[in-house]
């Protein structure tokens, strides 16, 4: 089963993190948490039904999460 997508607004001290159903047409999650949550919460979705993709915001504090995904 494939997952939603996850869109990740990523800033030094907290993040903006959702996720949407397999459609993309209803937001599963909304968090604001902290980076390391953030990473946390991606990797539980990936293992619970593989994300279809993340959209990463280009902020200051984007750069080691594109590294990182």
């Amino acid at each position: 089963m494939s997952g939603g997508w996850a869109a990740l607004d990523p800033g030094r001290q907290k993040c903006g993190l959702v996720r949407t159903d397999a459609s993309g047409a209803e937001l599963v999650d909304l968090l604001i948490c902290s980076p390391r949550e953030a990473w946390d919460w991606l990797q539980h979705w990936q293992h619970q039904a593989p994300l279809q993709g993340v959209v990463l915001g280009d902020g200051t504090a984007s750069g080691p999460w594109q590294q990182a995904l």
